[in-house]
């Protein structure tokens, strides 16, 4: 993982998704880019490398396992202290776009990546002030995470993050 992110697979791989059309390409290089997240180094390097604005075009399709590598993915780059790119390259419009929908068995999975994610964002104080930049699309994010009633964790995650927001 550490040498594909050295050789610049993220850029590939953005590459990559702007010249498929097909979903099962995109599935493909979603899974690619949960595998290389999980690196040491992963957040950072995919950030800058702009892995979000890749992640954001993942999330508006509509395969539930996909959304899962999405929002996997998104958690695990939601770690890097430095991820201000996180915010910037619309991680909210992915957010927005992972829990729009009913996702079967992938829903509660996915409901909960995309909280933690978010939680993780929030407790950022380099972070919280560019989240509320698409305060639109927050507020529905957020609305959606408290009244997800599957999971406590989920709304726990939700009531954190309004303190953040809020505070």
């Amino acid at each position: 993982r550490e040498v594909c992110l050295a050789g610049g697979i993220t850029t590939a791989v953005n590459v990559l998704l702007k010249s498929t059309r097909e979903e099962s390409d995109m599935v493909c290089l979603a899974k690619i880019l949960r595998d290389l997240s999980r690196a040491n180094e992963a957040p950072f390097k995919m950030l800058q490398e702009h892995a979000i604005l890749s992640l954001v075009k993942l999330a508006h399709l509509e395969d539930a396992q996909l959304k899962h590598d999405v929002s996997t993915t998104i958690c695990n780059l939601a770690t890097c202290k430095f991820a201000t790119d996180i915010v910037q390259d619309g991680v909210i419009e992915a957010f927005f776009w992972l829990i729009l929908q009913d996702a079967l068995a992938k829903t509660k999975p996915i409901f909960l990546e995309v909280s933690i994610a978010l939680r993780y964002i929030a407790q950022n104080p380099r972070l919280i002030k560019y989240v509320a930049t698409d305060e639109g699309r927050l507020i529905s994010v957020l609305t959606k995470l408290a009244k997800f009633d599957e999971s406590v964790e989920v709304q726990y995650n939700a009531a954190v993050i309004f303190y953040y927001c809020i505070k």
